[in-house]
């Protein structure tokens, strides 16, 4: 999505090197390949296979892009249709915050914990997916007003990212705020220049006032959480309060790996394994929750 939204900004970079594009391309086929082969000592064959097809469905995406959206107008096709998708899950975002529903298919439909009952996950497994889809999509809006040639386009997109940061406040993903906070900080830094940035911050202070205005607790809910995710950090833990279920995770799935020889679980696994074989414990997660780990254990060193 950023990859995207720069490029409407930016029709330079569509210029982008071919032969380095299909050498990874070709690491891509490689990885599928392995993958593939992978099943043969998955223990849950069904799963490796799912997230092959995943893994297969995100390469035909890379593939396209760069093969057949060669000019302008495809990528701003492209460009409006992820508008608009982002358009058409905000009122069901809305809807889940305002009733405390959600729809059968998500995450958080049946759930009996008061505290996560009022957050949005419209489609998404949980909230915190739901929230880093709205920190990679609202900066596309602002693309937008920067860029609309109308008065009412541009009011339009405010609005839109003003319901788009109240959704995004009300899952409660300290992560996704300061990666909103990153993105938008070091695009008016080091992409705005003279009278463009200080119209940009205008609209951006113009925004916050409005919702400190009229939501003060969550946005002051919202830099509580932030700051203790900022001060986590560099917080120095001792044995009776370390996070240990996270790092139990990450040591199963390095002895998982050392089990496999170094070749992986096989594709999509990691997570039977941490629920049938872990020797470090973990109570009921499954997830490794970290991207890096989970390509180790899954594919192994290779």
């Amino acid at each position: 999505l950023i990859f995207i939204g720069g490029i409407y900004a930016n029709s330079w970079l569509l210029n982008v090197s071919q032969i380095k594009v299909r050498l990874y391309l070709k690491y891509l086929a490689i990885w599928l390949i392995y993958a593939f082969f992978s099943i043969i000592w998955a223990a849950d064959k069904i799963e490796a296979v799912r997230n092959i097809i995943f893994l297969f469905t995100g390469t035909l995406v890379i593939f396209f892009m760069v093969f057949y959206f060669n000019n302008l107008n495809y990528l701003k096709a492209l460009y409006i249709t992820l508008l608009l998708i982002f358009i058409a899950l905000l009122p069901i975002g809305i809807w889940e915050t305002v009733t405390g529903n959600h729809l059968p298919m998500a995450g958080l439909f049946g759930i009996d914990r008061l505290d996560m009952a009022f957050m949005p996950s419209t489609f998404f497994r949980n909230p915190n997916d739901y929230a880093a889809y709205l920190a990679l999509t609202i900066p596309m809006f602002l693309v937008w007003v920067r860029y609309h040639q109308k008065t009412l386009g541009r009011i339009i997109g405010i609005l839109i990212i003003i319901l788009g940061l109240w959704v995004l406040l009300m899952t409660t993903s300290r992560s996704s705020y300061i990666a909103l906070f990153s993105g938008v900080a070091f695009w008016l830094l080091f992409f705005m220049r003279g009278k463009t940035k200080l119209k940009v911050i205008s609209v951006v202070a113009a925004i916050s006032i409005f919702l400190i205005l009229f939501i003060p607790s969550t946005i002051y809910d919202s830099f509580t959480l932030i700051g203790e995710e900022m001060s986590s950090l560099s917080r120095v833990y001792n044995d009776e309060d370390a996070p240990d279920v996270r790092k139990n995770l990450i040591k199963n799935g390095l002895y998982f790996t050392a089990q496999s020889a170094g070749f992986g679980v096989g594709a999509g696994n990691v997570e039977y394994y941490m629920g049938k074989y872990s020797i470090y414990p973990v109570g009921r997660t499954t997830n490794i929750h970290n991207w890096w780990a989970e390509i180790l254990v899954n594919y192994g060193i290779f």
